[in-house]
């Protein structure tokens, strides 16, 4: 089970950002695993924030993969030879915090504000309401801040390969023997941040609707597998990759785009051993 029912933080890119830095309550971004880079900072009155605080947060994880292949060969039908590669690799985090501090939006932002930012030139080009290609842009709506943040994490990893031969000599006699060889790395971190930091974020995506003078804009929660604290088991979990809606486009319309989207790749040594399936 997941340990909230509809998790929608995503963990900070690394524990350096701090609370008044780049990731801020009400920028705008594109790239929703870079809430860094944002292309646009709020110059309207914020809505009304709530703050939740946990004291005396802990988490704890460990991940255990093991593969092991087999194969069998018979020679002359009397030698078998069974071969068996194996890897396994275990990864065991521990985050330790004196409290997590949660800053979010009592109430989404009303569609006079998301109309607003939507005409800002540079919201504008990600957007293009009146055009044939589209995409989303994200608004940050929540921060957890971690006071006392402490992580320790220990893993390890192993290959070798082991080998099994059995031959006959007899109608109801064999002899075998069996060998195995196996080489194991393992590696220890651990730090405390002495400030407050950036523990993850939350955002709202702000999507185009219809078109022409009419248009408006779809509101949601951005939901991902790599949320902090969901079930990794869970088969429910979606992709909630980077949606881009066209039609007839231009080239130039195509490179105004990409030109803004950077390439959506969790950090490996952060979110990847901690919350989410390879």
């Amino acid at each position: 089970m997941p340990h909230v029912r509809d998790p929608t933080y995503l963990l900070a890119p690394n524990w350096t950002y701090r609370p008044n830095g780049p990731i801020a309550l009400g920028n705008i971004i594109v790239d929703p695993f870079r809430p860094q880079s944002a292309i646009s900072k709020p110059t309207r009155p914020l809505p009304e924030t709530e703050i939740v605080t946990e004291n005396n947060w802990i988490f704890e994880t460990e991940k255990i993969r093991s593969v092991n292949v087999s194969i069998w060969t018979r020679l002359f039908n009397q030698l078998s030879i069974k071969l068996g590669p194996n890897r396994q690799r275990a990864d065991t985090v521990k985050i330790v915090m004196r409290s997590l501090e949660t800053t979010y939006f009592r109430d989404e932002p009303s569609m006079q504000d998301i109309q607003a930012i939507a005409k800002e030139p540079i919201v504008r080009q990600f957007l293009n309401a009146g055009g044939l290609l589209r995409s989303p842009v994200y608004m940050v709506t929540g921060l957890k801040v971690a006071k006392g943040f402490q992580l320790t994490h220990h893993g390890s990893s192993g290959h070798g390969l082991s080998a099994e031969m059995t031959e006959s000599v007899a109608p109801d006699m064999s002899v075998g023997g069996h060998a195995n060889i196996e080489i194991t790395k393992a590696a220890s971190s651990a730090f405390e941040a002495s400030d407050d930091i950036i523990f993850a974020y939350q955002l709202l995506i702000i999507k185009p609707k219809g078109w022409g003078p009419n248009v408006t804009f779809k509101l949601d929660d951005y939901r991902h597998k790599a949320a902090m604290l969901v079930d990794s088991n869970t088969d429910e979990a979606e992709e909630g990759e980077i949606e881009i809606e066209y039609g007839d486009a231009t080239v130039d319309e195509v490179v105004t785009i990409q030109e803004g989207i950077t390439e959506v790749n969790p950090d490996k040594a952060q979110h990847e051993w901690l919350f989410q399936d390879e």
